[in-house]
């Protein structure tokens, strides 16, 4: 919650998507109010940033005690750190923090631990019992070894009877056996911010009976981030290629956030107008962004005899032997844009 989220939307587009982003939020407080749900586990970086606005953390505060009967388990992530419990706010009855070395809560019979700082010898005092069902809630990477940054060792985690480990840090779902007992899952972000943030976006949902811990993903996000490639051949002018993007997205949501990118080859001078393209083809989603990563395709037959300035000057890079293919192609791309008369 509250990332600025101004490196490619527009500014209103960007403050639209943060309130969307709150509003995601209170959607999942409000599903687990309505579907009778325990508890909300957090596990990190619910704030983007350890200055957000006190705007921001008093509504999200006011969204969690406004759900009755349910507890909202938060650890704090490495973006916010102690942002939340150093501003000053009244934090809720119903909203139980873990501290850096483990903090243990019991919830209908469900022992919850977790602690937010990662260090190399965390294991040798996390206490649990084999008889209990027990979530682990940590931040950080799984590795094979804990170390003493971020890391949090496998080798670790089979020596405990940890039944689920709810995980933050990566923003895509995830989830691993680790042993015979224990399954760690990172939920992921409910909302994509970025292109690195880019598929279903949810939370991970539990439920607890004699059998064990069963889980699902819930995909809860208002917008889907795609990236798509489309294949252009070097005869391809910019309708063929509007009309092959077209047909590309033809199943994405006039809602989401799209990134094309254009792979294949194009000859000398006939490098795409992205910007254009972006322009004429703006109305196919929220927010489109078009990448051109096609190669240039050069054949030295067709400027064998070819007498103009740019066949001489194609020719005199080709030759040049000191040169690898991409600089030569880097090159040809400069000369023939200026001899074209356009900015380089």
């Amino acid at each position: 919650l509250d990332s600025p989220l101004t490196s490619r939307l527009s500014g209103l587009q960007a403050k639209e998507r943060k309130k969307e982003l709150l509003a995601t939020f209170k959607a999942i407080a409000d599903t687990a109010v309505r579907e009778d749900v325990a508890a909300v586990i957090i596990a990190g970086d619910l704030f983007d940033n350890d200055s957000v606005g006190i705007r921001t953390l008093n509504y999200v505060m006011s969204i969690i005690e406004r759900s009755q009967n349910v507890t909202f388990y938060y650890l704090s992530g490495n973006h916010e750190k102690s942002r939340l419990t150093e501003s000053g706010i009244s934090i809720p009855e119903n909203l139980k923090l873990f501290g850096d070395d483990w903090t243990y809560f019991q919830l209908n019979g469900i022992k919850i631990a977790g602690r937010s700082l990662i260090s190399e010898n965390m294991f040798e005092t996390l206490s649990l019992s084999e008889n209990e069902t027990n979530i682990v809630v940590l931040h950080g990477a799984l590795a094979e070894h804990t170390d003493s940054t971020d890391k949090i060792g496998k080798a670790d985690i089979i020596r405990h009877p940890i039944d689920y480990l709810a995980l933050g840090h990566y923003h895509s779902y995830s989830n691993e056996k680790i042993g015979e007992r224990t399954v760690a899952v990172y939920s992921g972000t409910p909302e994509g911010r970025g292109f690195d943030e880019a598929g279903e976006k949810g939370y991970s949902l539990l439920s607890v009976s004699s059998e064990g811990i069963a889980h699902k993903f819930i995909p809860c996000a208002q917008r889907k981030i795609h990236i798509l490639e489309v294949l252009a051949d070097e005869g391809d002018d910019d309708l063929e290629l509007e009309d092959k993007i077209s047909k590309a997205t033809s199943g994405i949501s006039k809602n989401d956030i799209l990134r094309i990118i254009i792979k294949g080859a194009h000859r000398p001078g006939e490098k795409r107008d992205t910007e254009r393209l972006q322009k004429k083809l703006s109305a196919l989603c929220y927010f489109i962004e078009i990448k051109d990563e096609t190669r240039l395709f050069i054949s030295s037959d067709d400027y064998k005899n070819d007498k103009s300035l740019k066949g001489e000057f194609i020719r005199l890079v080709l030759a040049k032997e000191e040169l690898s293919d991409e600089e030569k192609n880097a090159i040809i791309e400069c000369g023939i844009t200026a001899l074209a008369g356009e900015e380089l």
